[in-house]
């Protein structure tokens, strides 16, 4: 809706400067066209953050050319936009990988995440937050997670089944809708 909104005040400025004819107003038309131009490289994604017992959305522009789950879910867990509200969910954490197979996105991420410490209901939200994430993609109908490309087994003496404790991949995969 943002950009829809954006190319219209565009186009509305390009009409009005093209009518004008002058000299500077060519070169903010030149600079018009080539901010149009970039707001077609752009798509809007949602992000779904955990905070204070809810999921709470927030809307972003990525370029088209990087629209993929690994990457949006890097905006998630990482974060490093100026301006956002919202803190990233595990900053040192990092994805190795999505992988979208028949339906099944397969979120494999280093070891580090099984270091995450935090109240129970906010380890539900972290799950739902990828979840949700991940539903803007209409290929994909499940996610799991796996640990260092592991979903069951032991890495650095934590058991990686058992992930956060209240929240285990036992339960895995967990439905988009």
């Amino acid at each position: 809706m943002a950009i829809l909104f954006r190319t219209a005040i565009i186009m509305i400025f390009l009409t009005m400067a093209l009518a004008t004819g002058c000299s500077k107003q060519n070169a903010a038309v030149s600079e018009i066209s080539k901010n149009l131009q970039n707001q077609d490289n752009l798509v809007e994604v949602h992000i779904f953050y955990p905070s204070t017992n809810k999921i709470i959305e927030e809307t972003i522009e990525i370029e088209r050319s990087k629209y993929a789950p690994d990457e949006v879910l890097r905006q998630l867990f990482e974060n490093k936009r100026t301006g956002s509200k919202f803190e990233p969910v595990m900053p040192t954490t990092k994805i190795i990988s999505v992988k979208v197979v028949n339906g099944m996105a397969t979120v494999n991420f280093e070891k580090s995440v099984l270091d995450f410490s935090m109240p129970e209901i906010n380890q539900q939200l972290v799950v739902a937050a990828v979840v949700k994430t991940l539903a803007q993609f209409p290929e994909i109908k499940q996610v799991k997670f796996q640990v260092e490309g592991l979903e069951r087994g032991n890495i650095g003496g934590k058991d990686i089944e058992t992930f956060w404790g209240n929240v285990t991949l036992k339960s895995q995969p967990w439905n988009v809708k």
